[in-house]
């Protein structure tokens, strides 16, 4: 029973990792937190902890979130005012000493929790299908629609990253 459970977990992984193969890793800072990558092209938008000399979140923009433009040679950018008051920003609010709560303006249903980890490296976790997960790659599958369409349809959402108690690697795939 646990061989064709791993066997299954194991092309279920194989699988879904598949349809991003070609896909950059972007190069990652200390400080990162996670990145977005989405069907349609490569062009990944990053999230890194916006921290202090001495390890302290910025109580009014824990987080910076930017661009890597592959499609424009891999150059590093902002995100628009309308990217980031209707997509990708963020809204966090602080629940104590270096421990925040965000969501993505679009999607306030996900709470992420941003704290440093017992080695002083900045997490942010977040709970996907009743399972805790620390954060460190989100890949959005997009249907493909009109390009006069004003708001995306996602298909489903991949979450990799790790178990927050014990540190093995998680997946989990959600459905919006």
């Amino acid at each position: 029973m646990r061989f064709l459970f791993t066997l299954f977990t194991t092309c279920t992984l194989v699988a879904t990792l598949s349809a991003q193969a070609g896909y950059p890793r972007p190069p990652l800072p200390a400080e990162n937190l996670f990145y977005i990558q989405r069907s349609g092209n490569h062009n990944t938008i990053v999230y890194d902890a916006n921290l202090s000399q001495d390890k302290k979140f910025d109580a009014k923009k824990p987080v910076n979130i930017y661009w890597i433009r592959y499609t424009n040679g891999g150059a590093k950018e902002d995100l628009t005012f309308i990217q980031r008051t209707l997509a990708y920003g963020v809204t966090a609010k602080r629940l104590g000493d270096n421990y925040f709560e965000f969501h993505f303006v679009s999607y306030s249903k996900m709470k992420f929790i941003l704290y440093l980890d017992a080695a002083g490296n900045p997490c942010a976790k977040l709970e996907v299908n009743g399972k805790q997960i620390v954060i460190r790659k989100i890949f959005i599958s997009i249907e493909e629609r009109s390009r006069w369409t004003l708001a995306p349809k996602i298909e489903y959402v991949e979450f990799y990253g790790s178990d927050p108690y014990n540190g093995k690697e998680l997946y989990e795939k959600f459905y919006p």
